[in-house]
């Protein structure tokens, strides 16, 4: 790894951070104003409008197909919710996952 590209792997970090520390200040307000008990639908709508009022582009139910024996296959798995991928070429270069 050079300069340049530990230059370039520290912003892609900052950048990241941001994003996260973004998507968990969304979730804690969107749980306080909601509260427990409703279905995992509503948050995910709520917590989709909170993160576009804070600038970040956010998709709803993503179609993520399983990879067997060379093949892309549509299982019906779907993520709730892509925040950004930060142009990773594959989504599992993207993922990150955090413990809170």
């Amino acid at each position: 790894m050079n300069h340049q590209d530990h230059q370039d792997h520290q912003a892609v970090g900052a950048s990241v951070d941001r994003v996260a520390k973004q998507v968990i200040d969304a979730g804690l307000k969107v749980h306080r104003a909601l509260g427990p008990g409703l279905l995992e639908s509503a948050y995910e709508h709520c917590l989709a409008h909170e993160l576009g009022l804070r600038g970040l582009p956010v998709r709803r139910q993503v179609p993520m197909p399983v990879t067997y024996d060379g093949m892309e296959l549509d299982a019906g798995y779907r993520l709730d919710l892509v925040v950004i991928n930060f142009n990773a070429r594959l989504f599992r270069d993207g993922v990150r996952r955090f413990a809170l």
